[in-house]
């Protein structure tokens, strides 16, 4: 796929998603879907969300109309469009249920699982191996399943996580995309590519509306079905498709959300546990699931920067890490 066709799709998403971000604000206000300032939210006034939805539809509609028009092709190569569609579904429509009504976290977990579940047993999404030094690979053999499941689980929640100030979660996920779109075209797999390219002109959309000052949030909704796209999309397009291998060049494409979330899960376990009582450690597991504000945005707000220097410090970030992935997979 040429990089003019994957700028089209991206531009097109774009337009369709800034059109539908003010439909959809107007929604989340009727409904009630809107945070308020508080002790844990980085935010100055009532703000709505479930902007996630524009992004989602956007992109659905985007890839409608590419599959008619022939920009898109939607057979003979992964993703399984109707696996994926229906498993990010899945995480759109929990994380919508969430901007609406707050749910536990094990339940959103359950649903992130069985989503993650849909896109390998259905979807045929496997990490079947782990890159090593000099150019081998460790194969996962039965462990491959679970562990995919495990991968993609984690990078939904990841990117959820790290939706904490304004533009963050939309902007970072937009580099991560931009590097799988990069990636997946390089290396044959030309529907991942305009997938990517998809969600890359949606999140740049996105944006008019959700830089600082945000007049609207991603949302569970847009903030897990960004993360599970990103976690899928990247297996797809993995460099060694011949052995299956995730390389660290996928690695470092979610580099930062997940280093943040891998440290508060870390954080969260440890604070106040006794290691000689098994009771402490399920009450550790507990905490693991209970939000905080000492992720790496909210530490760079007390140190001095404002939201938009927090933001752009960490597109920097982010946008190193994937530069890096791309070089190492250019090299080979």
């Amino acid at each position: 796929m040429d990089l003019g066709t994957l700028a089209i799709l991206a531009l097109a998403s774009a337009l369709v998603t800034t059109l539908l971000v003010p439909l959809v604000r107007r929604a989340a206000v009727a409904w009630g879907a809107i945070d308020v300032p508080d002790a844990r939210r980085v935010l100055a006034r009532p703000t709505p969300r479930l902007g996630g939805v524009a992004i989602f539809v956007a992109f659905v509609v985007v890839v409608g109309v590419g599959a008619a028009t022939g920009r898109v092709s939607l057979a003979g190569s992964p993703p399984d469009v109707v696996a994926f569609l229906a498993a990010a579904l899945l995480v759109l429509g929990v994380g919508a249920v969430d901007d609406l009504r707050r749910q536990r976290p094990v339940v959103k977990l359950a649903v992130e699982i069985l989503a993650a579940l849909v896109a390998v047993y259905l979807g045929h999404c496997r990490v079947v191996g782990i890159s090593m030094p000099g150019g081998n690979a460790l194969s996962l053999g039965a462990l491959s399943a679970p562990l995919t499941v495990v991968w993609i689980v984690l990078v939904t929640n990841a990117v959820n996580l790290i939706d904490g100030i304004d533009g963050l979660a939309a902007g970072t996920s937009a580099i991560a995309l931009v590097t799988v779109a990069i990636i997946a075209r390089g290396f044959g797999f030309p529907t991942v590519a305009a997938f990517a390219a998809i969600l890359v002109g949606a999140c740049a959309g996105f944006l008019v509306f959700n830089l600082h000052p945000a007049s609207i949030f991603l949302g569970d909704a847009g903030s897990l079905f960004l993360g599970f796209s990103i976690a899928v999309l990247a297996t797809y397009a993995r460099a060694k498709e011949s052995t299956g291998a995730i390389t660290i060049g996928t690695l470092l494409i979610v580099a930062l959300p997940v280093g943040d979330t891998l440290f508060a899960i870390r954080r969260r376990y440890f604070a106040g546990l006794s290691m000689a009582s098994p009771r402490s450690h399920l009450a550790g597991i507990s905490r693991v699931l209970r939000a905080d504000n000492n992720h790496i945005h909210h530490r760079l707000l007390r140190v001095g920067l404002g939201q938009r220097a927090a933001a752009w410090t960490l597109y920097g970030i982010q946008a190193a890490a994937c530069a890096y992935a791309i070089y190492l997979l250019v090299k080979r």
